[in-house]
């Protein structure tokens, strides 16, 4: 079984990522920044605007599952961004929450760097019935800081996490997302409690070389792991993240 994670930047290369999954034929591929309207910004004129996980989920025919963050309206248009779990099994029990912020619908002005630290955010989970048994697939993008340190706000969205899985049964568990954390910081540290991170070790850089601010504005010219995916009661064979621009991250595959 094949999984792809992948924060997706509004589908600034969608046909390219489209074509992506399509080649590596994954089983469920878990997306940050899934958005709509003015907040996809597409290459390509003819997906300029569109929604990206509908689009994707028809290329694919995968089932899915689509949780709003935040919107915002421009002349009665409603725009979003959130996260999105497809899969070509049938999703079942779905469920979102949030994490210090609720949903909000911000004004033209949210997109700017200074909002990011009270932009809401929230993992879903969904259940997946696949030939090695039923599974907990969830998906989350964290709160963002300049270098990726640990900060109070994400370890509070990581404990949330851990709050939220002690409450529910213990069973077979992906978690997949664009933490904004790197390998060595204590917030991973909290999720040992729980996941194994399969790509330590391995993967040293999840950011596009190609068009990622960090290799040219000197906070991280050799790149830096903040995608991942951990896992609960699975064994991961093969974890690695290819260099192709289908985003500014690259994608992060694990196989089971």
């Amino acid at each position: 079984m094949k999984i792809i994670q992948l924060n997706i930047w509004g589908g600034r290369y969608l046909k390219e990522a489209v074509a992506f999954f399509k080649q590596e034929n994954a089983d469920i591929i878990c997306l940050q920044e899934v958005t709509s309207g003015i907040f996809t910004k597409a290459e390509s004129s003819d997906v300029q605007g569109i929604d990206v996980y509908e689009y994707i989920k028809k290329e694919l025919g995968y089932d899915g599952v689509f949780e709003k963050c935040f919107s915002a309206e421009v002349d009665g248009d409603i725009s979003h961004r959130g996260n999105a779990i497809l899969s070509r099994y049938p999703l079942t029990d779905m469920y979102t929450e949030f994490y210090d912020y609720p949903f909000t619908r911000f004004d033209m002005n949210m997109e700017g760097r200074e909002y990011a630290h009270t932009q809401p955010q929230n993992f879903i989970v969904a259940h997946v019935e696949t030939p090695q048994g039923k599974m907990r697939v969830m998906c989350t993008h964290m709160a963002w800081s300049r270098v990726c340190e640990d900060t109070e706000r994400r370890i509070g969205q990581i404990k949330k996490i851990i709050t939220y899985l002690e409450s529910v049964p213990d069973e077979q568990t992906l978690l997949c997302g664009d933490f904004n954390i790197h390998p060595q910081s204590e917030s991973l540290n909290i999720f040992k409690s729980y996941f194994v991170n399969s790509g330590e070790g391995s993967i040293q850089n999840t950011l596009n070389p190609a068009v990622h601010p960090v290799f040219f504005n000197g906070d991280h010219p050799q790149g830096l792991a903040v995608d991942y995916i951990l896992t609960h009661g699975l064994d991961a064979t093969f974890v690695h993240s290819p260099e192709i621009t289908i985003s500014d991250h690259l994608p992060v595959i694990a196989e089971m």
